[in-house]
């Protein structure tokens, strides 16, 4: 073993392997959708949305969450759920189009 030789870590970190994958998908809009709109210039607001749906929000589910359910998971949930939000977040944002006004669409 690389890091340790302690079965429960290695079984803690196979259930990891196994849950966080599968929602991985719900990271990708993120990405295209935040890029797609820096590329216009608009740099502002694809930052403050990631900044409050991937920090503020990850930060707001590990102060309230864990205490109610103190378990490895709880902590790891908050990855999908804030991935999946933020990207809510940016389809809203993305779908209303704002960000084009005034832009060059040569």
């Amino acid at each position: 073993m690389l890091f340790t030789h302690d079965e429960a870590v290695i079984e803690q970190g196979k259930s990891l392997l196994h849950f966080l994958p599968l929602f991985f998908i719900a990271y990708v809009p993120i990405e295209i959708l935040s890029g797609t709109i820096r590329s216009t210039g608009e740099t502002f607001k694809p930052m403050i949305i990631t900044m409050l749906g991937v920090c503020v929000l990850r930060v707001a589910w590990i102060f309230t969450a864990v205490p109610l359910h103190n378990t490895l998971l709880t902590v790891v949930a908050c990855y999908p759920i804030t991935w999946t939000a933020t990207a809510v977040a940016f389809f809203i944002y993305y779908g209303r189009g704002k960000w084009l006004i005034g832009k060059a669409t040569d």
